[in-house]
């Protein structure tokens, strides 16, 4: 049975044998291009597939598997001149697109995934203006317990990486290097417990510093099941109990730091029709087509939006030449590029977004 591409959710993409990273990609592309007129209906035909460089065996899978609305080209017309919006990035459902001269200030973002990171090869990397580490996930009895029986080997690679991010940078740390830390939660715990934890862990490590990014909550869904693995218990969160756990976890980081907080994820919110701010200041937004799509944070506008992660583990569909893909002897990495809207970068804005000296 053929699906129509252009209303499939992410989970019908996935139902053909395509992977969840690349049907979240497929599906955030088609979201882009609906948005970038004259096209506001999508994918017209199967040659605009060629567009997203998908691997050659989901790109065979698409065009034997799918179908196109049938809205005629004249009603196509009518959409795009009834259509108000005068610049991509007007909507806050809408991708963004960059200053062309946004491609200055980057960010690597690692986890314990990679046991022993290169830092030596990362400081000297051109544009590079810092690292942001996994801290924890949960409650301190979550991880505590994840750390016995699933991942012994992760146990205290934040207390020891943390204080070399810093090290590493000698005069360039809080001057033109930063370092932050994000919290993985647990939607379904308690999100001041959470909280609680992830600053004892940071204080464990050596504590916060003057060069240090605010606060950081990484909002996911999870692992869906379709690769085997176990389904990630934060599906089962409704969208109010999401809020309701971010929110008190923004609360209590900000009672205790007395700083802003930042937001980072989107697919969570459009998956549950989140439109909260749920406590945050800033977004980090993670989305790897052509141009940012912002379908997922109505409740932000592209304004909002202080770094964009747009490449993931060397994947990334932007100009290689201007947005690096892999850090050399790094390897394939996470990399995010700091934004102000549609204006030019400002370093001084740069630091005083991300509560650098804070």
């Amino acid at each position: 049975m053929l699906i129509n591409i252009n209303t499939a959710t992410i989970q019908d993409v996935q139902n053909l044998g395509i992977a969840a990273d690349w049907a979240k990609y497929i599906v955030d592309y088609r979201e882009y291009v609906k948005s970038n007129p004259p096209y506001p209906k999508g994918f017209l035909t199967a040659n605009d597939f060629n567009q997203m460089n998908l691997p050659a065996e989901y790109l065979s899978v698409l065009i034997n598997n799918v179908t196109f609305d049938d809205t005629s080209e004249a009603q196509d017309e009518d959409r795009v001149a009834n259509d108000s919006r005068t610049s991509v990035g007007n909507s806050p459902s809408q991708p963004g697109t960059l200053n062309s001269e946004s491609a200055e200030y980057f960010f690597v973002d690692v986890s314990p995934h990679q046991p022993n990171p290169g830092w030596s090869y990362l400081i000297n990397t051109p544009n590079i203006y810092g690292a942001i580490l996994w801290a924890t996930q949960g409650t301190k009895e979550y991880i505590d317990r994840f750390y016995k029986k699933v991942r012994p080997d992760m146990a205290g690679w934040f207390k020891k990486n943390w204080p070399i991010v810093k090290s590493i940078a000698n005069g360039r740390y809080g001057n033109a290097w930063f370092r932050g830390a994000y919290l993985f939660l647990n939607l379904w715990e308690d999100g001041i417990a959470q909280a609680d934890n992830y600053l004892d862990t940071i204080t464990e490590a050596g504590g916060w510093d003057i060069g240090d990014i605010i606060p950081i909550i990484d909002v996911e869904l999870g692992n869906d099941g379709t690769n085997g693995k176990p389904i990630d218990r934060n599906r089962g969160v409704s969208a109010q109990e999401i809020i309701d756990c971010v929110t008190a976890c923004a609360d209590r980081l900000r009672s205790v730091t007395g700083r802003n907080i930042i937001l980072y994820g989107r697919g969570a919110m459009r998956d549950k029709g989140i439109n909260s701010k749920m406590g945050c200041d800033i977004v980090w937004n993670p989305c790897y087509t052509p141009s940012i799509v912002m379908h997922g944070l109505e409740a932000w506008t592209l304004d909002d939006v202080v770094l964009w992660q747009y490449c993931g583990d060397g994947r990334a569909a932007l100009d290689e030449k201007k947005f690096p893909r892999v850090i050399p002897n790094f390897g394939n990495a996470d990399i995010s590029v700091y934004i102000e809207g549609r204006n030019k970068p400002s370093f001084n804005k740069l630091k005083e977004r991300l509560g650098i000296g804070t």
